[in-house]
């Protein structure tokens, strides 16, 4: 088996829309912290899978199945999940 770990930065430019409480704040004006996307990916001969935790929202199908046509995998070999933010896109 092989396993690999990776993290991205999603972090917008200043301006952009929340994810929730737009009535309240509709834009970003700063950063408190920096939004990621981290991946564990396992590998077992011809399965494969990988586990990805975005900091948006909320998970999005169009975001995996996006990553899954782009790397050529099966949508159901990417689980992605949102920490679910109100103060990210």
């Amino acid at each position: 088996m092989k396993a690999g770990f990776g993290r991205a930065s999603l972090t917008p430019e200043v301006g952009r829309g929340t994810g929730g409480y737009s009535i309240c704040a509709p834009f970003g004006q700063g950063w408190w912290g920096r939004l990621t996307a981290s991946a564990l990916v396992l590998i077992d001969g011809d399965h494969r899978v990988a586990l990805v935790a975005i900091d948006l929202h909320a998970g999005s199908r169009w975001v995996a199945e996006r990553a899954a046509r782009i790397l050529g995998w099966k949508k159901h070999e990417i689980l992605l999940a949102g920490t679910h933010t109100h103060l990210g896109p």
